[in-house]
């Protein structure tokens, strides 16, 4: 109603570049159901090359690649940014159709990765363990099994950290600023983005185990957890919505299924994924992690057999998977 030209108006072009920022703002957020809407709002009004460019690298990056693809071919644009993504969607796409992409994807990664799973894993709940990973077939070594981004990641200054930037909770648990910063960023969050409330409301808080979900149903794909479509993941677009999560019950998921990066000299990151985290650890596991940027990517490192449990190892400091997780060999 407030897209119309006039002197006490908001004028179209005004209108058309808000959007444009605030979709190019959402791909850098990793914000992509809400860089994809903008763009798709903002072409409603014009058409423009980056216009097109964010709606086609915010549904590729929603497993939306082929769309993506189908768009790009049909609209005429040339600048050197076009040609770049749809030269990166193009290499997605035939590497994935490859047999041997494992090994493909591992020694020259795509510039554009969406969140991706093998069809070879699934979901399954254990009576004892609770929910975990299993190989629905036979996987060799070296197979590449999972790409997923974080829900959320904070980082926090190393030097800092030794010096005082711990919070100590009532149980006496220890949280370092990246964990802490961590969980404020998922409580400020979930306030206008119900699509990582109900991303995270999958998760355990150690207590209560949440119902099985199908693995594609964890992915960051266009229609993950009935995500409205062309409309930002405000809650008020969702026709149903999760048990609102409380300050604690964060803080307890994260406690339970918060990974961390210390090795740079100067920074550390805490992070919390959605398939990821439900990888059960192993003191001799059959999967390990590798890094994708902030992205985990999980892969085989001996071969498994069908049904086989698919597991990774949560850290290598045996204290810290005692206190934490209460896990002994």
């Amino acid at each position: 109603k407030i897209f119309f030209d006039g002197n006490r108006g908001v004028r179209i072009g005004n209108v058309r570049a808000l959007l444009g920022n605030w979709s190019q703002v959402s791909l850098e957020l990793k914000c992509y159901h809400e860089s994809l809407a903008t763009a798709a709002a903002s072409l409603r009004i014009w058409t423009d090359d980056k216009a097109i460019y964010r709606l086609c690298k915010a549904l590729a990056l929603l497993n939306e690649a082929n769309l993506a693809m189908s768009i790009l071919r049909c609209y005429n644009g040339a600048t050197f940014g076009l040609r770049e993504l749809k030269s990166s969607i193009s290499y997605y796409i035939n590497v994935m159709a490859n047999d041997d992409s494992s090994r493909t994807v591992m020694a020259s990664p795509p510039k554009i990765f969406p969140d991706w799973a093998s069809h070879h894993i699934e979901t399954f709940s254990d009576q004892f363990k609770g929910r975990g990973i299993r190989a629905r077939n036979s996987l060799p070594r070296h197979c590449l099994i999972l790409i997923e981004s974080p829900l959320s990641v904070a980082s926090s200054n190393v030097k800092e950290d030794k010096s005082l930037s711990f919070t100590l909770e009532q149980d006496m648990t220890m949280y370092d600023t990246s964990q802490t910063l961590l969980q404020e960023s998922i409580i400020s969050q979930i306030q206008r983005d119900q699509l990582l409330s109900e991303r995270t409301s999958n998760l355990t808080d150690g207590t209560m185990t949440p119902p099985l979900v199908k693995l594609q149903d964890l992915l960051n794909t266009i229609d993950v957890a009935n995500a409205p479509l062309l409309l930002p993941p405000r809650p008020e677009f969702f026709l149903s919505k999760s048990q609102p999560l409380s300050a604690e019950w964060i803080r307890n998921i994260l406690n339970v299924n918060c990974f961390g990066t210390g090795d740079a000299a100067d920074s550390k990151e805490s992070l919390v994924y959605s398939v990821g985290s439900m990888f059960n650890h192993s003191f001799d596991p059959n999967c390990i992690d590798l890094s994708f940027g902030n992205a985990k990517a999980i892969a085989t490192c001996r071969a498994v057999e069908k049904g086989e449990e698919l597991t990774i190892s949560y850290h290598s400091d045996p204290d810290v998977l005692k206190r934490k997780w209460g896990l002994t060999p």
